[in-house]
């Protein structure tokens, strides 16, 4: 029988309730997204007495509009006064969750993080199967915070990047929980080298056969044998990129394929490469190109202009050309071009 995405993701939704535990009004949420090991809500959250209560789930809190006050039994017998600004985090093992009474409202984005996965993430580590988390307040790291905004921006997006895009977050976000929690200092992966070529080969023959899927970590992760975590670590020493950056890579190729088919319309391009839609194809194939032409914009800015009249009679050809260029479609203005050596950033 298969599980559906609500019931998949209601202990995530009990945790963040459990830390909520009052009148909030739900500004955005991964809960129909299908993402594993990550339930992730945007909250503002209104004043009132919050009694103590428990969560299934490790939650990390990142504040994210003004200043939000009130008091909380935070490792205390007693209440004490807190102030928590914008871009404070704090960190929630599962477990007990004490009692508060925030004064103002407070905007906040939620991560309720499977402990299956922080265990996994921490065994592939080396680090010991059985952990005590320390609850942290008052939080700053901008890593932990980059990787919370980055998945609230894929959430906001309906999961326009993919679930492999998501996954890698996860795991991002599961393995800096670990650290800052306490659980795997001093305890560094062990260098397992590179993937067996054969291995490597049926990786990326499968991830091109299944290019207009919505491919998952999980998927990948089998074909090669290795755990997710291991399997994300050896596919970057293999190949320089993560598994999600290789197949942008590999989407972006069979669509310079498809452009050059007067046939093709650019949505169905779009969904053939397994973009979510034009806009996010669109938006894609740009930043690329834009990474690819800035070498030589910064290149021309270097290089002495001559004179008016030598210009005119030097660049007049090159001028026409280009101007007949701009008229071909964009898969024939791009025809040769290798982009192989980009770095994608999502």
């Amino acid at each position: 029988m298969v599980e559906s995405l609500e019931t998949r993701s209601a202990p995530a939704l009990a945790a963040i309730n459990a830390f909520l535990r009052g009148s909030s009004v739900r500004l955005s949420s991964s809960n129909k997204l299908g993402w594993d090991g990550v339930c992730l809500e945007h909250h503002r959250a209104f004043p009132g007495e919050r009694n103590d209560s428990v969560s299934t789930h490790h939650l990390v809190v990142l504040y994210t509009s003004h200043v939000a006050r009130g008091e909380t039994s935070w490792e205390h017998a007693r209440f004490v006064p807190f102030s928590s600004s914008p871009g404070d985090m704090k960190l929630f093992s599962a477990g007990p969750i004490g009692a508060c009474t925030p004064f103002t409202d407070a905007t906040v984005i939620l991560s309720a993080l499977d402990p299956r996965l922080v265990a996994e993430v921490g065994e592939d580590l080396g680090a010991p199967s059985t952990v005590e988390f320390r609850p942290i307040a008052n939080l700053r790291d901008d890593s932990l915070q980059g990787i919370v905004k980055l998945l609230a921006a894929e959430a906001n997006s309906q999961g326009a990047s993919g679930k492999l895009y998501a996954d890698h977050l996860t795991h991002a976000l599961a393995l800096r929980f670990r650290q800052l929690s306490g659980g795997v200092r001093g305890y560094k992966p062990s260098q397992s080298g590179k993937m067996p070529t054969r291995i490597l080969q049926r990786v990326l023959d499968r991830m091109r056969a299944d290019l207009a899927t919505n491919l998952d970590l999980q998927t990948i992760a089998a074909e090669s044998g290795y755990s997710r975590t291991h399997f994300l670590r050896i596919f970057r020493a293999s190949t320089g990129y993560s598994p999600h950056q290789w197949l942008t890579h590999l989407r972006i190729e069979e669509a310079k394929t498809l452009l050059q088919k007067a046939s093709n319309s650019l949505i169905d391009i779009a969904l053939d490469c397994g973009f979510s839609s034009h806009g996010h194809f669109s938006n894609t194939f740009r930043r690329i190109v834009e990474y690819l032409l800035k070498p030589f914009a910064m290149l021309s800015m270097m290089v002495k202009r001559p004179s008016n009249s030598a210009r005119t009679q030097t660049f007049g050809n090159d001028t026409a050309a280009r101007s007949k260029e701009s008229d071909m479609p964009l898969g024939q203005q791009m025809e040769g071009r290798n982009i192989a050596g980009t770095r994608f950033t999502s």
